[in-house]
């Protein structure tokens, strides 16, 4: 189930990004910065707890997590002048700090409080 909602938000994602803006500016400065962190934030926790497994070291989940969702990011941006936005480097600096951020998130979930019992190893 969580694989399907992974793969229906990453499509999502994708849309919402390629909607061509006509050359209109968020309400709020730096609003479409937030907008990338949240986006890259959840699409991160889904992507880890999509791929999650028992077999393979925690390590090894959140490098590849990080790595397709870096990838990912750069295709994103450098795929947005296509259809009319910019490449904008701050851009994919908010949807790196959103998937750090998220994969944080996820693992604190998945392996325990941060009370300090439950440490995940890193």
């Amino acid at each position: 189930m969580i694989q399907r909602i992974f793969v229906f938000y990453w499509i999502l994602c994708f849309a919402v990004t390629h909607v061509p803006l006509r050359g209109q500016e968020p309400p709020i400065p730096g609003l479409d910065k937030v907008i990338h962190l949240a986006l890259y934030g959840i699409l991160a926790a889904l992507f880890y707890f999509s791929i999650k497994s028992k077999k393979a070291p925690l390590r090894i989940q959140l490098k590849t997590t990080a790595l397709v969702l870096v990838l990912y990011s750069l295709v994103d941006e450098i795929t947005q002048p296509l259809v009319g936005r910019s490449c904008d480097g701050w851009d994919l600096l908010a949807d790196w700090i959103g998937l750090s951020i998220g994969l944080w998130v996820a693992v604190k979930i998945s392996h325990g409080s941060s009370d300090g019992q439950s440490q995940p190893p890193l």
